[in-house]
């Protein structure tokens, strides 16, 4: 928050990864946005239905589809994924 804000993080995000429904080939490959306090994830909500409203991402004739949930503990892969 002290760099870059929520919103221009979740931006960031769907203008450089394709959250559209059909990019979501089976459930381990579907996009997610994890958040950490009810403010995150109404902000998430909100910007994501924005984005959907108005087109302004990525340029997919789709609607973006990534789901939205509470963060949990976060697990390091194992070495050899590590450049994946």
């Amino acid at each position: 928050p002290k760099r870059v804000s929520y919103e221009t993080l979740l931006k960031t995000f769907v203008q450089n990864h394709d959250a559209t429904p059909s990019a979501s080939v089976g459930r381990q490959y579907r996009a997610f946005v994890f958040t950490h306090n009810r403010e995150q994830e109404q902000a998430a909500l909100r910007i994501l239905a924005e984005l959907n409203r108005t087109g302004e991402y990525r340029g997919a004739p789709r609607p973006l589809a990534p789901g939205v949930r509470a963060a949990s503990k976060f697990y390091t892969a194992d070495e050899y994924h590590q450049r994946y």
